[in-house]
This record gives structure tokens, C-alpha cells and sequence, in this order.
């Protein structure tokens, strides 16, 4: 079970366990069910052309993991879903074979306006390589159940 919106300590980070190393056929895999097949993500002679000299991963792929890697810890039945993702980055590109892991921060809080049992939490999710390199980071408005209202 995830957190109450009463659990979210602001300026808090949380270093989440799950690590996760990407393979070619995850990036593969992913790109064909989003229908995003850019030869840098797929075509090995194409990419050695390119900037990195080999495919990078799919970006949207990194995002889903390190969003998705906070869940079991913060956010499983805890949350009504997100609201919005804004300042998305990607300082260093992700290849096949790269261990990545996540980390998330909370950033804000407040109770919804709308939704009168619930709170909103900014979340910045920070996604590692290996190397402890940021290889993602984004924040994330989340909209969160809470406890003292959640029988209610």
C-alpha cells in the first residue's frame, strides 16, 4: 500500500530499490507498441551515423520505468492518478545494457480544490544509470487520497 496524502513530508527523498537494466528488446518491444519507430531507437547502421554511434533507448520507455519504479512504495492504491508532468529532461542518453534506478523527492503539497478528500503533491522523479549519472528527471502532480477522508 502507497501513502496517504497526510504521509507526504515535503523535502523528503526516497531512494527506491527496484533496479531495472534496459535491453534491446525492451526498446524494441516498446517502440513497436507505441508506434515509435525512429531509426535512432531501432536501426543499428542508421544510428552509428548519428550523434551516440549506436541506438539509444526509447526516452518515453525511461520515463514510464523511473515513474513507475515509485509506485509499489508511494503511490499503489493511494492515488486517483496524475495530473501532469512538466519539466521533462533527459541530460544523458540511456543504451542497451544500462542499469537504471529511481528516486523521488517530494516537492509540494497542497489539498485539491476540487476534490475535497484528496490532496495534491508535486513529486520530482529522478531517474540513474549506473554511473549515478541523471539520465531522466521530470515533476509530477499527483492527486492523492486522503486517509482521514478515504472511509469517508
Amino acid at each position: 500500500m502507497g501513502l496517504f496524502y497526510e504521509e507526504f513530508t515535503v523535502g523528503r527523498v526516497y531512494e527506491h530499490a527496484i533496479r531495472r537494466t534496459i535491453t534491446e528488446f525492451d526498446n524494441v518491444f516498446y517502440c513497436s507498441l507505441t508506434l515509435n519507430l525512429s531509426p535512432i531507437y531501432l536501426d543499428h547502421e542508421a544510428a552509428s551515423k548519428g550523434l551516440w554511434k549506436k541506438p539509444i533507448v526509447n526516452p518515453f520507455l525511461i520515463l514510464s520505468n523511473v515513474i513507475g519504479m515509485h509506485v509499489p512504495e508511494m503511490t499503489a492504491g493511494t492515488t486517483h492518478g496524475n495530473l501532469g508532468m512538466t519539466n521533462i529532461e533527459y541530460p544523458v542518453p540511456v543504451f542497451h545494457g544500462d542499469t537504471i534506478r529511481s528516486r523521488t523527492t517530494v516537492v509540494s503539497k497542497r489539498p485539491s480544490k476540487s476534490h475535497p478528500r484528496s490532496g495534491v503533491v508535486i513529486f520530482l522523479h529522478e531517474g540513474l544509470n549506473q554511473r549515478d549519472e541523471v539520465i531522466m528527471r521530470c515533476n509530477r502532480a499527483g492527486l492523492m487520497i486522503m486517509r482521514d477522508k478515504a472511509a469517508a
